[in-house]
């Protein structure tokens, strides 16, 4: 117990704890003065209860809890002392007066003087001011003194110190009653006087906080006390123990005062008063739970508690130890005590009080389920027939206070099972709170809170999946008397909600059976919508009219009603809807015109809601809904359009509402389609137009690679063939993985070749290569490659493609044709040494690995290769000066031999081109060497037969070859066909000459003989 708590209630001790108890004084001895008075005013020894009283009215200032629960008993003793006492006691002074005047020296002069005194005193205590009570207890005093001077061996000794005590005491001359306190315990027999003596001393010290010095004086008391017979000594002993049991609270000697306060709990303790004994049956009570509490030792708190003696105030004791347990953080020893008292006695006055702490506690440790358990232990005691209410039927303050704490305790577990119930959704939570709410409104229909409950229990019934029930409780709810504007619009819409409910399911029997709905079922459509228009018209501009409208509006939607939802979607849009409540009726509107079935009526309504509304209000998702809305419509209308043969407006529509909305889902593939559409419907320069607006801010799009091609084929269908083969290059290049990336490229070499753009096609047939699945296709890739370039003259290139297709090619042919071609392109270059080298290492190894390559490819490498040898040696006969010497005719003649000789493997060859090439030069060389020794027979004097035998031979042999290639064709007409070289055979073969040298002759001899060549004739 802390020192304010102890402070206080000593003063309560010390003031007048203990009203109206009286010391009487012993039996006055009889005198020969016969006056009534006199003895009559032994009613008024009262002396220690004075003193009381004088501790009372000093400490009720100071203690105003202390004085307000005992001002009823102090105002009903002032009651008693009525002005006729003060008269009564005013002449009974004057005839003591004149009787100790007349009769000084009478045997009863000094049982006089102390019955003077008294009555002074109580004179004194009677006036109406301080000040004019001091007169007569200054008197008292004085003839108290009187007493002491001339009888020193009085037999009342004991009383005169007692009186002079309290006198002084009343004069708050508290050092001097203090001496007279002390002298009274020093030399007083075994009497009350003596007690009280050592009681107002233990009080002075006890006051002063000398806890010890108290305890002392007390124990004191109870010495003399224990000696003292009569019928006061039980009243007497519960003060002194009353005493004792705080003093030894004081000094920390805790099983006295638990032994002290026990004895103050006996029940043949014979109280002067009822409310004297309550407030000691309380303060004792209070005093052990402190006890107990200070000791901190539960299982002996229990086994206290459990004792006979103090069963009938265990619960008292108990709630009291509880509740400074509660104030301290001892949750566990908390409930513990809680529980113990409950279950050992659940039936007591207190256990609403106990239940309600210990609820508390279970609260502040987040124990949820102990919490709700013993606010459900609190609940059991509200109703009318309840155990507890029955024993205590009679006690109509505990029945306010179970009252208030278990109607408490229903609201809480009635808000908290509902508060479950919309946090979990869990049906049983509705359902207990449902029970709750209703035992509330049995018990108390008009407590203020009645309205709630009631609607609540509607609320419990919805959520429970009662919806008719609901439905009902709604309907009641409604029909009370009174209720507020809010709680009504609440009703009207969750009446609204249950018969929704109540439709949906009777719409779900249909559904599962396949069959319409019937009558009934669509009265209770019916029956929603009225409820819907009656709540609307009660309380129009509410955000519930919308919520209902648009409810209306799925019930019928659900239905495939869409005429009829569509009513109450445009009534929302018109009831000032909040943006998601507008996001809800116009995504029914939309749905609405996709169910019907007609694209362009969707696609035109979704077209004017994403242009009018505000999309900053309604949210971006929901605008892009839209937009997907109108992609799969703009989408739906094309291919409709598209099958009418409208090709071109399909086309339009698909770009303008791409353009239009950007973000839309899927927008790459519309506008591909709108630009196809537009293509195949013969637009090419629209669709070109829309490829380069897409590829202008193509970003991140995915359809790159098809509007590129859409745009290369639209510039060839424009016969922009040059621009075309560009944009086919960069597909290819760019896209590589495209689908069409390789027939991109072979378009681009194609249109590159047909329009001379040789370069173009070259880097075209490069990048063909390299979709080329077999090494032998990509060396033929980079082969025409290798040719475009050297057709360009770009050498370096034409050389570097060739090392490349030469080192890519896993087999001899592929090598062999990159290295005929090298050898082309050096011969091109004016590299002849390097080009002829390189000739004469093709020969050999094509004659070695004959058995290893394609035989046209043979053909053509030694046909090819000898010819350009022998060629180059024919340069070098017919460099040769025939002069006018035999020698000169021998030097050409063997020029002449090797040349032959490499123009007669080119013909062994058998290449269509090159053998008939190699016959024809072979030919003219034999002519020229029959004319240069003609020339030489000429210049001789006289003639030489043998040279002209041999000028006859070389004509012939010059026949010979012409006639060869006039007999090769015939042999093989159809690989020979249109070769030009047999056409000239033929023309030296009949004697005609041409007018003119064939172009050939100033072409450079390694060029493709497949080329068409203008000859002149």
């Amino acid at each position: 117990m802390n020192k304010a708590t102890y402070l206080n209630l000593s003063l309560i001790l010390t003031g007048h704890a203990f009203p109206g108890a009286v010391a009487q004084a012993q039996d006055l001895r009889p005198e020969e003065i016969e006056d009534k008075s006199l003895s009559a005013f032994g009613d008024y020894w009262i002396a220690f209860d004075d003193y009381e009283d004088h501790r009372f009215a000093q400490s009720k200032g100071d203690h105003f809890e202390a004085w307000d629960k005992l001002k009823a008993e102090w105002k009903s003793q002032e009651k008693t002392l009525t002005q006729s006492q003060t008269i009564d006691l005013t002449n009974a002074v004057k005839r003591y007066e004149t009787q100790l005047r007349d009769h000084p020296n009478a045997s009863s002069t000094p049982y006089a003087r102390m019955n003077l005194a008294q009555v002074l005193n109580k004179l004194g205590s009677l006036q109406e001011s301080e000040k004019s009570g001091e007169t007569y207890k200054k008197q008292a005093l004085a003839v108290l003194a009187d007493l002491n001077t001339n009888t020193p061996n009085f037999t009342q000794n004991d009383e005169a110190l007692y009186l002079r005590a309290t006198i002084l005491e009343g004069l708050n001359q508290q050092e001097a009653a203090t001496t007279v306190w002390q002298n009274l315990a020093k030399v007083g027999r075994d009497s009350l006087y003596t007690v009280h003596a050592n009681i107002a001393l233990g009080d002075h010290s006890f006051e002063r906080e000398k806890a010890t010095s108290a305890l002392k004086a007390y124990k004191n008391a109870n010495a003399v006390l224990a000696r003292v017979r009569g019928p006061e000594v039980d009243y007497e002993k519960v003060r002194v123990n009353y005493r004792i049991a705080w003093a030894a609270y004081r000094t920390a000697d805790l099983d006295q005062s638990l032994i002290a306060a026990q004895n103050l709990l006996h029940p043949e303790v014979d109280f002067k008063r009822i409310s004297m004994q309550k407030h000691m049956t309380q303060d004792a009570c209070e005093l052990i739970g402190d006890t107990l509490f200070e000791q901190d030792h539960l299982n002996k708190t229990k086994d206290v508690l459990q004792k006979d003696l103090l069963r009938p105030y265990a619960s008292t004791i108990g709630l009291r130890i509880l509740s400074r347990l509660a104030s301290h953080p001892t949750p566990a020893q908390s409930i513990d005590l809680a529980e113990f008292l409950l279950d050992q006695y659940p039936g007591a006055k207190e256990s609403p009080e106990v239940a309600t702490i210990l609820a508390d506690v279970y609260r502040g440790t987040k124990n949820e389920k102990k919490y709700v358990a013993t606010l459900e232990r609190l609940s059991l005691m509200l109703p009318r027939t309840s155990v507890w209410r029955v024993q205590h039927k009679n006690e109509p303050n505990a029945l306010a206070s179970m009252e208030s704490k278990a109607l408490n305790a229903n609201q809480l577990l009635a808000g908290k099972f509902y508060e479950y119930g919309m946090v979990q959704g869990g049906q049983s939570s509705f359902e207990t709170a449902r029970t709750y709410y209703e035992s509330l409104l049995k018990f108390d229909p008009q407590n203020a809170q009645a309205e709630t409950w009631d609607l609540r229990r509607a609320h419990c019934l919805y959520f429970a999946n009662h919806y008719e029930e609901a439905d009902k409780a709604y309907e009641t709810f409604k029909q009370r008397g009174t209720v507020s504007p809010e709680n009504l619009e609440v009703a009207f819409y969750q009446q609204t909600l249950s018969r929704e409910k109540v439709w949906r399911q009777s719409l779900a029997k249909f559904d599962e059976s396949g069959t319409k709905p019937n009558a009934a079922s669509m009265a209770k459509l019916h029956k929603l919508e009225d409820n819907i228009s009656a709540f609307a018209d009660r309380f129009p501009n509410r955000g519930h009219v919308v919520d209902l409208l648009l409810l209306a509006a799925s019930a019928n939607r659900d239905l495939n009603d869409y005429t009829a939802a569509e009513g109450f979607w445009n009534r929302t849009l018109l009831s000032e809807p909040s943006p998601t409540q507008r996001t809800l009726a116009i995504r029914g509107l939309v749905q609405s015109r996709v169910h019907s079935g007609k694209p362009e009526e969707t696609l035109a309504l979704t077209r004017n809601y994403l242009k009018l509304e505000n999309f900053d209000q309604l949210g971006a998702s929901f605008q892009g809904e839209l937009i997907g809305i109108v992609a799969a419509s703009a989408k739906e209308t094309a291919a409709e359009l598209n099958s009418k043969g409208k090709i071109a407006e399909a086309g339009q529509l698909l770009l303008s509402v791409a353009n239009e909305f950007p973000t839309m889902p899927d927008h790459d593939n519309l506008y591909r389609d709108g630009a196809y559409y537009m293509a195949l419907a013969g637009n090419w320069k629209e669709s070109e137009n829309a490829a380069d607006k897409y590829l202008a801010d193509r970003g991140s799009k995915g359809n790159t690679e098809d509007i590129l091609y859409l745009k290369a084929r639209a510039l060839e269908y424009q016969l922009r063939f040059r621009k075309a083969a560009e944009a086919h290059l960069a597909l290819a290049m760019e896209y590589p993985k495209y689908s069409k990336a390789m027939a991109a490229a072979q378009r681009a070499e194609n249109l590159a070749a047909a329009e001379d753009d040789y370069k173009l096609a070259g880097k075209a047939a490069s990048i063909v290569s390299n979709y080329q699945s077999s090494p032998e296709t990509k060396t033929d890739a980079l082969l025409r490659s290798a040719d475009y370039y050297a057709k360009a003259k770009a050498w370096p290139e034409s050389l570097q493609i060739l090392a490349k297709a030469e080192s890519q090619s896993r087999t001899p042919s592929g090598r062999m044709k990159a290295q005929l071609q090298i050898a082309k392109v050096w011969n091109a270059q004016g590299q002849t040494d390097k080009a002829l080298a390189s000739y004469k290492r093709l020969a050999s190894d094509a004659e070695q690995r004959k058995e290893d390559i394609d035989k046209s490819l043979y053909r053509s490498i030694v046909g090819e290769s000898n010819f350009l040898l022998g060629e180059a040696l024919q340069k070098d006969y017919e460099k040769v000066d025939e002069g006018n010497s035999a020698k000169s005719l021998t030097f050409k003649g063997s020029k002449l031999e090797d040349s032959l000789r490499l123009y007669n493997k080119a013909i062994a060859a058998d290449d269509s081109e090159w053998s008939s090439r190699a016959r024809f030069n072979a030919a003219q060389l034999a002519e020229n060497m029959s004319q240069s020794i003609r020339n030489v027979v000429a210049k001789k004097e006289r003639g030489d037969r043998t040279l002209e035998e041999q000028s006859k031979r070389w004509l012939q042999v010059s026949q010979q070859y012409h006639t060869q290639n006039l007999m090769a064709r015939q042999k093989d007409p159809y690989r020979y066909k249109d070769v030009v070289w047999i056409e000239r055979s033929a023309l030296k073969a009949s004697g005609l000459q041409p007018q003119v040298e064939p172009a050939s002759r100033s072409l450079p001899s390694a060029l493709d003989t497949t080329q068409p060549y203008q000859w002149s004739h």
